[in-house]
């Protein structure tokens, strides 16, 4: 069965100002691949929706988040993983 996603309250956006990112620590760069995935699958399925990865999110595990919060995945994923 499919797990209800976690909706940020702020709204994500797919352009991060480049002027309003953090430092990104070195510690971080470990969050750019499965953790970011697994993050994504929860943050960005608005209203459970398949999100942009589809039905490989499915059966991800929304009950906890690797970041602290889909804000900071979304300034993670801009600013650090995306660079």
């Amino acid at each position: 069965m499919p797990v209800t996603c976690k909706i940020s309250l702020v709204p994500l956006s797919p352009h991060w100002p480049l002027d309003k990112c953090p430092l990104c620590d070195s510690s971080v760069y470990g969050y750019c691949s499965d953790r970011l995935f697994h993050d994504a699958c929860c943050c960005d399925r608005p209203n459970g929706g398949s999100g942009i990865f589809g039905a490989s999110c499915l059966y991800t595990d929304c009950s906890f988040l690797y970041a602290n919060s889909c804000w900071e995945h979304d300034a993670i994923t801009n600013c650090c993983c995306n660079q």
